[in-house]
């Protein structure tokens, strides 16, 4: 006979009543699991308790490593009421108990901390609304007064009592990630946002956009050039999108130590998305810094190349406009016929400028993208839109061959129409 062996565990007394040890006690438990990472490893690394409990729905374990053995037990208790309910097709779906799984499974997923936090501060302003139940019957009145929160200046760039449509949109599509996490992963049978409309603010317009943004034309780029000099600092900028191509921001925060005078090149440190390129210099653009800041000063000049400007920002109502009215230039256009869109120039004209102007001029088109920093060829054909326009008066004055001569015609001496420090 083959002898059979049992194991008996030993009871201890506990007030008064028999009781087992803590880690005994929970395996005994049908789908839960309390185990101690520290005896299993030997070594003190780490959460000391990891709790798992079985998904019916998924037929798989959710695991949670925690410090405390009755926090790792009340998290494993909670999951485990949830997908009993789930099963019975009845129940609630706490906020809380949503917010936590999503951000544990997003953290186990590898997602960005960006968007970890974008869907966690979409949970308390949920909650700051009065939702505690996805399965809520004013669910839909609660969202609605959660897309229309101000906004917070802690979280964007200046306060708003009302919210933008990206802004809706942004938080709609989280509150819908959470609804989707609980009806995939928790046992949600029914979708409370059904039927859920959109604010009319929030919802993507029928009407697309003009497809050929706003530029300035040769004569308009000529006119504004022709009214300044390198002393206004606005009129540097002018000349900058539009000799260089660059954004905004980046004019903002380019210094004379980025520039690479023998090679001619611009060092753009601080891109879009933290991207750094270089950019070619124009021969007219060389000839006007160099007389500015650089070698052929009497003396070069350190710091932001722009330095006049006092406020982190270039904006088009501030510092654009006044420089375009006082060159005779519409800022203004009126409206698409198509769209029903303003038709207004803006500092993002200027660089749509530079590559209609640089096509025009027969430049290489893989020289642009670099030079404009762009990943793909289809965005540096959207912005070279009105190369049409250029073309006609381009080929009529014989520019050389990837050459922007803006300030004169070929044939005239070009420095004598720079207009450098006085």
């Amino acid at each position: 006979m083959i002898p059979i062996s049992f194991s008996v565990v030993s009871p201890c007394r506990e007030g008064g009543r028999l009781s087992m040890a803590p880690r005994q006690l929970d395996n005994r438990r049908d789908g839960i699991s309390i185990e101690d990472r520290w005896k299993a490893r030997g070594e003190r690394i780490g959460k000391h308790w990891m709790a798992k409990v079985r998904d019916p729905r998924a037929g798989a374990y959710k695991r949670k490593a925690f410090e405390d053995h009755k926090v790792a037990m009340g998290w494993a208790k909670r999951l485990r009421a949830s997908f009993e309910l789930g099963q019975a097709g009845a129940g609630s779906w706490l906020l809380s108990h949503v917010k936590e799984d999503i951000l544990d499974t997003l953290e186990r997923e590898g997602r960005t901390k960006d968007y970890i936090r974008l869907v966690e501060r979409c949970a308390d302003d949920l909650a700051a609304v009065g939702v505690t139940d996805l399965a809520d019957d004013h669910l839909h009145a609660k969202v609605r007064r959660c897309l229309d929160l101000p906004i917070v200046a802690t979280r964007m760039r200046t306060d708003s009592d009302k919210p933008s449509g990206n802004t809706i949109r942004r938080r709609y599509a989280c509150v819908r990630a959470l609804v989707s996490h609980a009806m995939m992963r928790m046992g949600m049978r029914h979708d409370p946002l059904v039927g859920f409309e959109l604010p009319a603010k929030g919802r993507p317009s029928n009407i697309s956009k003009s497809g050929e943004p706003e530029t300035y034309s040769l004569d308009e780029v000529r006119a504004v050039l022709a009214s300044g000099n390198g002393n206004n600092p606005i009129w540097l900028s002018f000349a900058l999108a539009v000799y260089a191509g660059l954004r905004a921001q980046e004019i903002r925060q380019l210094r004379w130590q980025d520039i690479d005078w023998t090679a001619r090149l611009l060092r753009i440190a601080k891109g879009k998305g933290s991207k750094v390129r270089v950019v070619t210099m124009q021969e007219e653009l060389y000839d006007l810094l160099n007389a500015l800041g650089g070698p052929g000063c009497t003396k070069p000049r350190l710091g932001s190349v722009v330095e006049g400007i006092k406020i982190p920002r270039l904006t088009v109502h501030v510092h654009l406009r006044p420089l375009l009215e006082g060159a005779g230039v519409a800022w203004d256009r009126g409206t698409n016929d198509v769209s029903g869109l303003p038709r207004r120039l803006g500092w993002h004209s200027g660089r749509r400028a530079h590559a209609a102007a640089f096509l025009a001029a027969g430049g290489d088109g893989l020289e642009l993208q670099r030079n404009l920093g762009h990943t793909d060829s289809d965005l540096t054909g959207h912005y070279s839109a009105a190369f049409a326009q250029w073309r006609h008066q381009v080929a009529e004055e014989k520019w050389p061959r990837g050459r922007l001569c803006f300030h004169a015609v070929p044939g005239q001496p070009t420095l004598n129409k720079l207009p450098h420090v006085k």
